[in-house]
């Protein structure tokens, strides 16, 4: 994900995201609109369970990346939300496998060489280094 896309969402989401030399990027920026729901969601979830940020249970966002052509959000929170925060980081993982990872529009999870990746019909076609 590009700095600008990550910068967005330090800047929006403070609590949910450390400094950046705090969270692990590595994916690509066709997910940037899933990770943005995504961050809306753990914010409402915490803050109706009347959490603010820098609170113990807290959520806070330490890796985004790519596994096996999925989203893959990990996090540190206290118990009090811990199983709501595994059933949004599970859903959204699931929903990643439909949009493509590069450009965001509609993709499907496909072998390509040793990779799994998720990608549309356009561009699974761009010659890369899969």
């Amino acid at each position: 994900m590009t700095k600008g896309k990550t910068a967005q969402l330090y800047l929006r989401f403070p609590g949910l995201y450390a400094a950046p030399d705090e969270v692990e990027f590595r994916c690509e920026n066709g997910w940037f609109d899933l990770l943005l729901e995504l961050s809306e969601s753990l914010a409402s979830l915490a803050g109706a369970a009347g959490l603010q940020p820098g609170d113990a249970d807290y959520p806070r966002v330490t890796t985004v990346k790519e596994k096996f052509g999925h989203l893959r959000v990990y996090t540190t929170a206290g118990k009090s939300l811990r199983s709501e925060i595994t059933d949004l980081l599970n859903e959204f993982e699931l929903r990643s496998a439909q949009v493509c990872e590069v450009c965001g529009l509609p993709g499907t999870t496909q072998r390509l060489g040793g990779a799994r990746l998720t990608l549309c019909a356009h561009c699974v076609q761009r010659p890369t280094d899969w």
